[in-house]
């Protein structure tokens, strides 16, 4: 007969093995109901069969390294390994939350849309190194592409085997809600990334910033090089890691490897604190190692900083800033090139208040990016050379990977400017088969072609690209002689356009709070707590950085982001003509339906718009401040209608007013 020890030691084991099991089924649920497409087990197979792959083609890919004495060759190698062991990386990333959805790792608490960005940077790395042979010895091209598209159908087929959320749907039709993103109801669902600290809200907010070590040209911080000081930074920390930079001129390849996680690069401000290269193309670098700026390390932040790559426009592919980095940040930032100056190779990114000026696809790449608030300038280039603001490189349908730009001014450089109706500027081109840039509710200026997109190769990816626009202003916003592809669409109503917004497409309401940026998650709509009744007398205001604020006794707070906005208005009772000119930020518009009416009047110093629907009326006014007109419109505190109308005011307006709101 056992002793009771015996079991004791057999009574604990066995509730191991039952406590092992239910939790391993219960995450396999999980997995399948609110993740997977397949059984976890065959996810699971299938993702360690791939890293075998990695493996084995990293060993193919290893054998060229120094046999040949060619620079781009050796280059395109050193990539090539690089990219996968990257690769190796993310589909590790990729078991690890699939086996423990609540692990504390790097999610971001929407586990489907975690394992689809992961996977299709570990797709999008194996293109890449392909096309870094450009120029190369074709018969090691075609001996490492063969490793390399097989790796490229594995992670295709992982990538079809997770549920797509709003953003993989290249139709944009899907409704979603304007908070986070859809994937999981696990107890992560809802908190931030681990590395994101609380304290990382006030790092973006403030001044005075605590810094780890200090970069400063003239000798008199911790270092003189900014590599130096990414040396020091702990790898794989969990903690925030702040680099203050100095103002000064720092002429220095910068590259942040995948193991420096949560840096934080602080300038003294745009065009002060300047990072500079010149590597490009021609003097025999790859394009993804032309990058003056580089990081792959996850969770990273800049801010205050310009980045450049002053080869100029006869070195063709020249990158001044590459990003890996998932779920980083650049805030304030310059990017300056001419070709390729801004590479989004993958990952989700958000740019906010940045300058971004070059030639030539300079805005390129296959993350899931979204730019608010940015400054988009077309520069002069070559001779006889066309201007392409984006080329977005998305190979897959099932890609969640994009481009949206939002409350932007995309406009001509100062040096276009004389030759702007010489130098043909188009907002994008396909790069990639299935490529798809989103550009709403910014300023187009006259710098932009009226067919608006160009083809990349006659009739490539016209049928698959997905190009969109919604409520566009300025000269070049015209849609009249857009485009005729059956991939280009005309946004008309929010429930179209909501799955690229911060929310949707980035899942930004689930990381960006905690970085302190500013951001808008949705449209920019307002949200009065009151309705007023009328609003007759002009309100006061002040000017606060980009924020406009308003207050009026009937109004509760409100609030409005000015974006570039250049709206010719004139009243033929008065016969006055004004413009609204604004220089940054959203400009709020408010939503009518069918059943709402409109007019116009004066009233002493201020237009009043009333919206009225039956006995329910509510009220806007045009108020006078500074040298220009904010229109301060209140939107109605019914739900959002289905449609959101484009509305043209009749007779003495001088251009169509946009309306939109909840």
């Amino acid at each position: 007969m056992p002793k009771p020890f015996h079991l004791l030691v057999f009574f604990l084991v066995a509730l191991c093995l039952f406590t092992s099991s239910n939790a391993s089924s219960s995450t396999n649920e999980f997995l399948e109901t609110e993740c997977l497409k397949v059984p976890a087990t065959e996810f699971i197979g299938s993702l360690k069969n791939t890293i075998d792959a990695i493996r084995k083609a990293t060993s193919v890919v290893s054998q060229f390294g120094g046999f040949f004495h060619d620079f781009r060759l050796s280059n395109a190698i050193s990539d090539c390994l690089d990219l996968l062991d990257s690769s190796a990386d993310e589909l590790s990333w990729t078991m690890s939350a699939s086996q423990n959805p609540n692990a504390k790792d790097n999610s971001t608490g929407d586990l489907s849309s975690d394992l689809r960005t992961w996977l299709s940077a570990a797709m999008v790395n194996q293109q890449t190194c392909i096309d870094g042979f450009e120029g190369t010895n074709s018969m090691v091209k075609t001996v490492v592409s063969g490793s390399l598209n097989q790796i490229t159908s594995l992670v295709r087929n992982l990538l079809i085997m997770v549920h797509p959320g709003p953003n993989s749907k290249s139709n944009g039709t899907r409704n979603g809600s304007q908070k986070g993103g859809g994937g999981g109801g696990h107890p992560g669902q809802n908190r931030f990334p681990v590395w994101f600290k609380r304290e990382d809200r006030r790092l973006l907010q403030i001044n005075g910033v605590t810094a780890n070590v200090v970069v400063a040209a003239d000798g008199s911080g911790n270092f003189t090089r900014i590599m130096d000081a990414v040396e020091t930074a702990p790898d794989k920390s969990m903690n925030r890691y702040v680099i203050y930079i100095r103002k000064g001129l720092y002429k220095e390849n910068v590259e942040i490897k995948k193991k420096k996680w949560n840096l934080m690069m602080i300038g003294d401000g745009m065009d002060v604190t300047v990072i500079s290269g010149n590597r490009s193309f021609i003097d025999g670098w790859t394009t993804f190692r032309s990058a003056t700026f580089a990081v792959s390390g996850r969770g990273f932040i800049a801010r205050d900083i310009t980045f450049e790559n002053t080869a100029g426009p006869q070195k063709h592919q020249a990158v001044a800033l590459r990003s890996d980095s998932d779920l980083s940040v650049f805030f304030r930032c310059a990017i300056k090139g001419y070709q390729d100056s801004l590479y989004t190779h993958t990952m989700r990114q958000f740019y906010r208040e940045c300058k971004i000026t070059g030639t030539v696809d300079f805005i390129f790449g296959d993350g899931a990016v979204l730019f608010q608030n940015c400054q988009i300038l077309a520069k002069q280039g070559l001779p006889n050379q066309k201007n392409t603001i984006t080329a977005q490189g998305r190979k897959d349908p099932n890609q969640p990977t994009g481009f949206s730009i939002q409350f932007c001014n995309i406009s001509a450089d100062t040096d276009l400017l004389p030759s702007v109706n010489s130098t043909p500027t188009y907002l994008g081109r396909p790069w990639k088969l299935y490529s798809r840039t989103i550009i709403m509710q910014s300023y187009i200026s006259d710098a932009i072609r009226p067919q608006g997109w160009l083809e990349w190769n006659q009739d490539f990816a016209l049928d698959t690209l997905y190009y969109a626009e919604y409520m566009n202003n300025g000269p070049g916003a015209s849609l009249s002689e857009r485009v005729k592809w059956p991939g280009y669409h005309v946004l008309n109503n929010s429930a179209q356009a909501v799955n690229f917004t911060v929310a949707q497409f980035i899942e930004g309401d689930l990381w960006l709070p905690s970085t302190g940026v500013k951001y808008t998650s949705g449209f920019g709509w307002w949200r009065l707590s009151k309705t007023p009744t009328t609003v007759a007398a002009p309100l006061s205001a002040s000017l606060d950085g980009y924020h406009f604020r308003a207050a009026h006794p009937n109004l509760q707070n409100m609030e409005m982001l000015v974006w570039w906005v250049s709206l010719t208005v004139s009243t033929t009772d008065s016969g006055i003509m004004q413009s609204l000119m604004h220089s940054s930020g959203d400009f709020g518009h408010v939503a009518i339906s069918s059943p709402w009416s409109l007019t116009c009047r004066l009233s002493n110093t201020c237009a009043i718009v009333s919206l009225k629907k039956h006995k329910f009326p509510l009220h806007g006014v045009v108020v006078p401040f500074s040298a220009s007109f904010f229109a301060l419109l209140s939107p109605f505190a019914h739900q959002q209608p289905q449609q959101a109308l484009q509305t043209t005011l009749s007779g003495s307006w001088g251009m169509p007013f946009f309306f939109w709101g909840h």
